[in-house]
């Protein structure tokens, strides 16, 4: 997942991962969701300090189940 700092200022989403001022990261779904426990990342996200994008890691196994029908119906 990439997140995104909209602001001015480092924010930091734990003690390894620190989205850089006006820049971004790459992060694990599962690191993500431990950081939005925290009251005050999740408030980032809510005003948009953060941003997320990308696809979740967790669809890339549907995608290759539907691949899979798709060569069964051949």
């Amino acid at each position: 997942m990439k997140i995104t700092n909209t602001t001015k200022s480092d924010l930091g989403l734990d003690a390894e991962n620190v989205v850089p001022a006006g820049g971004s990261i790459e992060i694990s779904n599962e690191a993500l969701s431990e950081a939005k426990k925290s009251p005050v990342v999740k408030s980032w996200f809510v005003e948009k300090k953060l941003t997320e994008s990308g696809e979740v890691k967790a669809s890339k196994p549907k995608q290759e189940r539907k691949s899979d029908s798709a060569k069964a119906d051949k």
